[in-house]
C-alpha cells in the first residue's frame, strides 16, 4: 500500500477546507455544486440542469455544421447529410461540434464571456465543449487544436482572446495539444456581428495566414471559436491552414448561430 507523505495529507486537507469554506457554484445559475465522496467537487463546473440546458441532444444535431435541428432526423446515421442550415453551403471544413445554437442560457454565457472578458468562463465553457466532443465520432483523428487568431491590436485593446482560452478548455478536457500560433491575423478587421452574410466574406479574406508551416502539413486539426454564424471567418482560417499543407479540418464552437446562417 503506497504511503501518502505529510505533504500530500496536508494539501488535501488544505483542498477540503477551502472548498468546504468557499463551496463551488454554478457558473451559470449559482446553486452550489454537489461533491463528490472523497469531498472534492465535481469536475464540471455547471449543475446537471444548466449542463443539461447548454448542450443540446446530440442525436439532433448536424454532423456537418453542428446546428441543432429537432425533429430532423439527423442522427449518427445520417453523419454526411446536410441540415437545412448548411445544406448547399460548401462548408469549410469535414465537420463541426458545438453545444447548442446561440440562444437562451448558452447565448446569455457567451455574452457575459465576451462582455465582461471572463477566461474563467470562457474556461468552464470550454471544457464541457471537449466533453461534448468525445461523443464525436471524429475527434479521435485530431491531432492539434488551432484557435481562430485575433489581430494584435485587438488583443492588446480588449486582453482578452476567447477562442485560445476555449480552446484550452478543449486541451485540458481531451489532452489534445494546441498550437495558438498556428495562424496569425495579418489585418485588422471589422465586427463581424455588424455586418450582413456577403459583407462578412469580404471582411476576412485573406486576413489570417499560417505561421509555422512545418508543424502544420498534413496535420488533421479543429478550429477553435466562440460561435459560428455564417461560416466567413472560419473558411477563412481553413484557407490559411490549406496553404501550409494541413490535412483534415474539423472545427468546435460554443454555439452555433443560425438565425443568418447560410
Amino acid at each position: 500500500m503506497p504511503m501518502v507523505t505529510s505533504g500530500k495529507l496536508f494539501s488535501r486537507l488544505s483542498r477540503r477546507v477551502a472548498r468546504l469554506l468557499f463551496p463551488p457554484h454554478c457558473a451559470a445559475c449559482g446553486s452550489q455544486l454537489d461533491f463528490q465522496r472523497d469531498g472534492l467537487a465535481r469536475p464540471l463546473h455547471f449543475c446537471p440542469l444548466c449542463t443539461q440546458r447548454l448542450s443540446a441532444d446530440l442525436a439532433d444535431c448536424c454532423r456537418i455544421c453542428g446546428a441543432h435541428c429537432p425533429r430532423s432526423g439527423i442522427g449518427l446515421e445520417s453523419a454526411r447529410r446536410p441540415c437545412r442550415y448548411c445544406r448547399g453551403f460548401d462548408f469549410p471544413v469535414e465537420g463541426c461540434g458545438a453545444l447548442g445554437n446561440y440562444g437562451d442560457l448558452l447565448q446569455r454565457l457567451v455574452v457575459q464571456m465576451k462582455g465582461h472578458r471572463s477566461e474563467v468562463l470562457a474556461l468552464q465553457l470550454g471544457q464541457l465543449l471537449g466533453r461534448r466532443l468525445r461523443e464525436l465520432e471524429w475527434i479521435s483523428k485530431v491531432e492539434a487544436l488551432v484557435p481562430v487568431p485575433v489581430h494584435w491590436s485587438k488583443q492588446l485593446q480588449k486582453g482578452f482572446h476567447g477562442a485560445a482560452v476555449i480552446a484550452e478548455g478543449i486541451r485540458r478536457e481531451l489532452g489534445i495539444p494546441w498550437l495558438p500560433r498556428a495562424v496569425s491575423s495579418t489585418r485588422r478587421t471589422a465586427k463581424q456581428g455588424m455586418l450582413e452574410t456577403a459583407e462578412r466574406y469580404r471582411n476576412v479574406a485573406g486576413a489570417f495566414a499560417p505561421r509555422i508551416q512545418s508543424e502544420l502539413e498534413d496535420k488533421c486539426l479543429l478550429i477553435v471559436d466562440d460561435v459560428l454564424t455564417s461560416g466567413a471567418t472560419m473558411t477563412a482560417v481553413a484557407e490559411a491552414l490549406r496553404d501550409a499543407g494541413a490535412g483534415k479540418l474539423y472545427a468546435a464552437v460554443l454555439a452555433r448561430g443560425i438565425r443568418s446562417a447560410v
